[in-house]
């Protein structure tokens, strides 16, 4: 059975929409009001909250049923924004397997990274010729982790979530300075956390409740917080969780961002 977001109403069972062939589903993401799911050909379905364009069904009406996102794209993953959504696609170009990025919705900051200030109510392509493993969206901001396991960011800066100083916004990916290879990201509404090859976390932006895993209530750009080895790193909005292989947790930072 599945459980879709409604838009009206309110339920406190589970609602069960369509049922799915055991194995059709190969990855499912739910974010405030919206929900996708990815099946297993590639094919990106949403539903929920529609209102700037965040499902990218070309549209701003919300939908209670299951859609097609536009686009002949096949996805990998995705990662759902309040209001603007990005994932990672693949396709064969020349005989090679490539993974752009796509992003939609809102795009007032500079979060889905096409160099324009412009909302899309349908996939557009982020840093073309780049190879993406997979994407984590803010609030204003979005991530990505790229083939060569480097991280780039864009959209709002004002508190240090692109990972460099000058607090500015960017309308398309800008490298963080990472000294070493990165195997995963996570971005809470206004700070970024990343995981290195190495068992290392670094975390930067806003600190304001601790969100980086730092003493200092300030905003931080690229702050190592400590070195775990072998992790599993769990994410729910600002809390952030780290297990090491010894399954002694690490817990940092205030729900409620």
């Amino acid at each position: 059975m599945f459980s879709r977001a409604l838009t009206t109403g309110k339920s406190v069972q589970p609602f069960s929409g369509d049922v799915f062939e055991v194995g059709s589903i190969k990855y499912l993401s739910a974010r405030d009001q919206q929900g996708c799911l990815i099946n297993a050909v590639g094919q990106l379905s949403c539903w929920g909250r529609n209102d700037l364009g965040q499902l990218g069904l070309g549209d701003v009406s919300n939908f209670e049923s299951i859609r097609d996102v536009t686009g002949a794209f096949k996805f990998e993953n995705v990662s759902l924004g309040p209001a603007h959504s990005c994932g990672v696609t693949q396709v064969q170009l020349g005989g090679q397997l490539r993974k752009p990025l796509k992003c939609w919705g809102d795009n007032s900051e500079g979060q889905l990274g096409d160099s324009t200030v412009k909302m899309s109510l349908v996939p557009v392509t982020v840093d073309f010729g780049v190879d993406y493993l997979e994407t984590s969206v803010g609030l204003h901001h979005s991530c990505g982790l790229t083939k060569e396991k480097t991280v780039k960011c864009w959209g709002q800066g004002t508190f240090g979530q692109l990972g460099e100083a000058s607090h500015q916004r960017a309308a398309k990916p800008i490298p963080v300075g990472l000294s070493e290879p990165i195997s995963g990201i996570a971005s809470g509404a206004e700070h970024v956390c990343a995981l290195s090859e190495t068992g290392r976390i670094y975390c930067w932006g806003r600190n304001d409740l601790g969100q980086t895993g730092t003493s200092k209530a300030i905003q931080v750009s690229g702050e190592v917080i400590g070195d775990i080895v072998v992790p599993t790193a769990i994410r729910s909005s600002s809390v952030f969780v780290a297990l090491s292989r010894s399954v002694n947790p690490w817990l940092w930072a205030d729900s409620t961002r």
